[in-house]
């Protein structure tokens, strides 16, 4: 889980978009990856994600101190996206 967590985060920070495209991937999990095509693949995927955004986002608030302004600008986001995934997440502030 750990691996497909890192690929996932390097994967984000290369992406040119809002969408993690296959020329996003790392080359060896290019080539050695079929498309999905189970639908519960991508809910594995979209559970990684939101389990990533939701370590990124608690992270940065314990390095604010719980102040939520200053950890939307440490994750170079408006305070109100912040805001909103904190809801979604439900974490406690």
């Amino acid at each position: 889980m750990r691996e497909l967590e890192n690929i996932i985060e390097r994967s984000i920070s290369f992406a040119n978009t809002s969408e993690i495209l296959p020329a996003d991937l790392p080359p060896d999990l290019r080539q050695a990856s079929p498309p999905i095509k189970h639908r519960a693949s991508a809910q594995v995927l979209k559970d990684a994600l939101l389990t990533v955004e939701k370590e990124t986002i608690t992270a940065a608030l314990l390095e604010a101190g719980g102040n939520i302004s200053r950890a939307a600008t440490i994750l170079g986001i408006y305070r109100q996206q912040l805001q909103r995934k904190i809801k979604q997440h439900k974490i406690a502030v």
